[in-house]
């Protein structure tokens, strides 16, 4: 069962995330490679609830979701995803800029942008055709 991290360090280890996605990169080197792995657990321990969705931070939810924990001996680093040597690597032989790569999306959200779009189509419609008043009132004759 994972540690409970609490306290001023929660806070700490939760900016760590925060700044990794803020800079592309937060590097921290410690003497032994314990220490490294002890705080690697740490940081996914602290971010247990933000996961789950019983805690609501959407800052350190991207940060999570966008950012990944890696150890290089006593180094350990947390990197935004789209700046990891592996993704600049791939980018570099598709030819382009991981920012570039379009997104996926769900069933849903693309049932949702077909919805907007028709609904904006009607819109646009009803403002083409002109309005004309029937009321006696208003008429003229010519």
């Amino acid at each position: 069962m994972p540690r409970k991290v609490v306290g001023e360090k929660a806070r700490m280890l939760q900016q760590v995330w925060r700044k990794a996605l803020q800079d592309g990169r937060v590097e921290l080197n410690f003497e032994t490679v314990e220490a490294a792995r002890s705080v690697r657990f740490s940081l996914y321990a602290v971010v247990k609830a933000v996961r789950s969705g019983d805690l609501v931070d959407d800052k350190l939810r991207e940060a999570v979701d966008n950012c990944s924990v890696r150890i290089d001996g006593t180094r350990l680093r947390v990197v935004k995803d789209s700046e990891s040597e592996e993704l600049q690597e791939i980018a570099k032989v598709l030819g382009m800029a991981a920012e570039g790569i379009p997104e996926l999306k769900t069933k849903e959200e693309l049932e949702l942008e077909e919805s907007a779009k028709r609904v904006q189509a009607r819109m646009m419609e009803e403002q083409a055709v002109p309005t004309r008043r029937v009321t006696p009132y208003y008429t003229r004759e010519d």
